[in-house]
């Protein structure tokens, strides 16, 4: 499991065009291969609580609801709908992003990624 918890938040989210100001981020496998994801963010004057829970194949994470995540070397990853083909054939508009997860305080070491293991 990784944990972080933090009560003088700093940036440490990059997702490209947004940066977001985490006060804790839980990231574990529970006994039964589910992965559960919990992150609590500030922005401005606003605090948000995500809860994802999705499985892990070798570098695929899918999350419950139709998101998923390849991860890429360096602790990078690249994010899309589940079916992007579904989208393209509608030719409706999706989300994909490209991220650099990264913080300074899992496990006390510096600029370490934040990686599934």
């Amino acid at each position: 499991m990784i944990q972080h918890q933090d009560s003088n938040p700093r940036p440490t989210l990059n997702t490209g065009a947004s940066i977001l100001m985490v006060h804790q981020y839980k990231l574990e496998l529970d006994d039964k291969g589910q992965l559960i994801q919990d992150i609590t963010s500030t922005s401005g004057d606003r605090t948000t609580n995500v809860h994802w829970t999705g499985t892990v194949s070798e570098n695929l994470v899918s999350f419950d609801g139709g998101f998923q995540m390849t991860l890429l070397p360096g602790g990078m990853c690249m994010g899309c709908p589940s079916d992007v083909g579904k989208s393209v054939a509608q030719s409706e508009p999706f989300h994909l992003e490209f991220c650099e997860p990264h913080t300074d305080h899992v496990y006390g070491i510096t600029d370490a990624p934040i990686q599934i293991m």
